[in-house]
């Protein structure tokens, strides 16, 4: 909803989402251990125990001070309450193993989430001097979420006889995210005659605070274990600045932009006594330029580095248990991963667009199966991958194949190599990948249309992962109502069920495999109905000073 006033402007939305889900997880390591080589064969199916409910809510309210200054306060919140899932397993062991021929595991997991970011914010246009624009932005945002584990794993001579008794623990896990920011931003064009200027600064501080509560089963009763139980603050203070600069030549477009950040980290487990403590600076530049000879054509070229930094869930370093044979475990040694990306464009009458590129990325974040050999488990772990090279080529075509009918159709194919130095040498994954997707929006009615969308995607290869292929075929139906105020919309996705996921690892000592089912195959029913002023200006689309640190808050 949007309300405006001369002085004043209100607006706001609040959703609510109600989400089932379903998955079929199959497992194969081969694992290595001096006895020889044995086979783990894992099944599982996940499921919604308790079903999730999302609600979310965002507000905001622009003051008009005059016609060149704006004041404005922007909220939005989240909270969803506890959800709670089951996972349960069975392990086939080949050959039998330590007299175990396979084992059982049941995991139910309660999680919940909530969060609020407070966003107060400054525009003034100069009234002086045309072109030029400043903004301010203040930020604060807190997310809380809160994660219990309990597993229960049991081993069998054979079928049906059970060795012992049931091997229960549990773990706890709150973690507190607080984020603070101030940015400063100024435009100001023309600088000179066909000349634009951007430059700014943001400083963020971001503390996070984990701490995990692991309890076993020791003679019937509850135990907490101090020994596996630990606490981790991790504490990140980031300082940038940036300046852009873009020139029109005639035909030529040029743009070249330089951002410079200091990053200054502390991971503390504060159970261990272990720190991670690093600062680093970086430089990372832009280059653009676009000539125009034509109405028809435009070529482009670009060049950028840039930086991803790992989310703050995947630098927890707490081990969370999956079975008997298997966990996953974050790393609070990760760092950011560094991608350079060259690219060359060309597009015709806004119906043909065609790009050939490359990039070159390193340490990029990784979830890695490890072996931990101690224990004969299998761990997927966040890690830096050395490097990946990636070709690249992509075609997009839009055409109107008949009056009712357009189509678009979308061509990319590459070739990547990624390689890192392993104990025993060099490991080198390699290979092309093809990419097609066509998308058909077909008029059958002047308030009725169409739209059947199908992409496939072949064997992909990057890090360690070799991807099988994948595709996908959606139809859906569009219907506008009450003169275009109502819209009612069918859709049914991935009608073949061609989307499931298929992975291998083989590296060193690793030999495994994943397949995940889930439910992407669905109807979807959407009624939209848009009621008032229809002349009531749009509220300001103002984005907060706090998007990427609010990405990373929610990455598991």
């Amino acid at each position: 909803m949007n309300w405006r006033r001369e002085k004043f402007n209100v607006y706001g939305n609040y959703s609510v989402n109600r989400n089932n889900f379903w998955q079929n997880i199959n497992q194969v390591n081969v694992l290595q251990i001096p006895a020889g080589e044995i086979t783990l064969a894992n099944h599982a199916n996940g499921v919604n125990v308790k079903t999730q409910i999302r609600n979310s809510m965002r507000a905001g309210m622009d003051y008009f001070i005059n016609s060149n200054n704006i004041f404005g306060v922007i909220v939005n919140a989240y909270h969803s309450p506890n959800e709670t899932s089951s996972l349960i397993g069975r392990t086939d062991i080949t050959p039998d193993y330590n007299g175990v021929k396979y084992s059982t595991a049941d995991n139910l997991q309660t999680t919940g989430r909530n969060g609020i970011q407070v966003n107060m914010n400054y525009q003034s246009t100069f009234a002086k001097k045309a072109g030029q624009q400043l903004n301010l932005d203040m930020d604060y945002a807190r997310f809380n979420s809160y994660s219990f584990q309990e597993n229960a794993n049991r081993y069998f001579a054979s079928e049906g006889v059970m060795i012992g008794s049931a091997e229960q623990f549990s773990n706890t896990n709150p973690q507190a995210i607080d984020v603070y920011s101030a940015k400063i931003d100024y435009t100001q064009q023309p600088l000179w005659k066909d000349a634009r200027l951007e430059t700014g600064a943001k400083f963020s501080q971001t503390i996070t605070d984990n701490d995990l509560k692991y309890a076993e089963v020791i003679g019937n009763v509850w135990q907490e274990d101090p020994g596996k139980s630990n606490r981790f603050v991790y504490t990140e203070q980031i300082s940038a600045a940036y300046i852009n600069v873009s020139q029109r030549l005639g035909k030529f477009n040029l743009q070249g932009g330089l951002r410079g950040e200091y990053t200054s980290s502390k991971g503390e487990q504060k159970t261990t006594g272990e720190v991670n403590d690093t600062s680093y600076f970086n430089l990372f530049p832009t280059f653009f330029v676009n000539y125009q000879p034509s109405q028809k054509y435009t070529f482009g070229l670009s060049y950028s580095r840039r930086l991803s930094r790992p989310s703050y869930y995947h630098l927890n370093p707490f081990e969370v248990t999956i079975d008997a044979y298997s966990y996953t475990k974050g790393n609070p040694n990760l760092t950011p991963a560094y991608t350079h990306n060259l690219q060359l464009s060309h597009t015709f009458a806004q119906s043909l667009m065609t790009r050939i590129g490359y990039s070159h990325t390193v340490d990029m974040i990784m979830l890695t199966p490890v072996e931990d050999v101690a224990t004969n488990r299998t761990g997927l772990v966040q890690t830096n991958f050395g490097k990946s090279k990636q070709y690249y080529g992509m075609a997009n075509y839009r055409r109107q194949i008949v009056k009712i009918w357009m189509a678009n159709m979308t061509v990319q194919g590459g070739y990547a190599v990624s390689t890192s130095n392993e104990v025993s040498g060099e490991f080198v994954n390699k290979g092309g990948m093809l990419y097609i997707q066509l998308n058909n929006n077909i008029t059958i009615t002047p308030t009725l249309s169409a739209e059947v969308t199908g992409w496939y995607q072949s064997t992909a290869r990057i890090a360690h992962y070799v991807m099988q292929p994948r595709g996908n075929f959606s139809v859906g139906l569009r219907q506008t109502l009450l003169k275009n105020k109502m819209t009612l919309s069918f859709t049914v996705n991935d009608i073949f069920y061609t989307s499931k996921e298929r992975v291998s690892v083989k590296y060193e000592n690793v030999n495994y495999s994943l397949n995940i089912d889930n439910d992407s195959r669905y109807a979807n029913l959407t009624l939209r109905y848009n009621f008032g002023s229809t002349t009531v200006r749009a509220a300001r689309n103002k984005q907060t000073g706090i998007e990427d640190e609010t990405s990373r808050a929610g990455g598991r």
